[in-house]
């Protein structure tokens, strides 16, 4: 995948994570060194427990990008599996 592509696929999968409700997915892009990051924090807290960030415009990037997209994979997993326990 291009840069856009992981950049929307990671915003969608913020989406999806704070839907869910256990933890609360920031996304944050722009500026002049074309900065891209997202603050992970737990339900309720207001200090993040991760931050993933991107400087979008280097080489590479995308390598980068793929990464914090199978983290956030991972966090949607995570919370999904947490819901269908407490469901249980």
């Amino acid at each position: 995948m291009n840069t856009q592509t992981e950049i929307l696929q990671i915003v969608n999968l913020a989406l999806m994570v704070n839907a869910l409700g256990g933890h609360q997915v920031v996304v944050n892009f722009g500026g002049e060194s074309a900065h891209f990051c997202a603050f992970i924090y737990p339900k309720g807290s207001h200090a993040p427990v991760d931050y993933l960030h991107c400087f979008i415009d280097q080489p590479e990037s995308h390598l980068k990008l793929w990464v914090i997209r199978q983290q956030m994979e991972t966090l949607l997993e995570n919370e999904e599996a947490r819901i269908k326990k407490v469901a249980a």
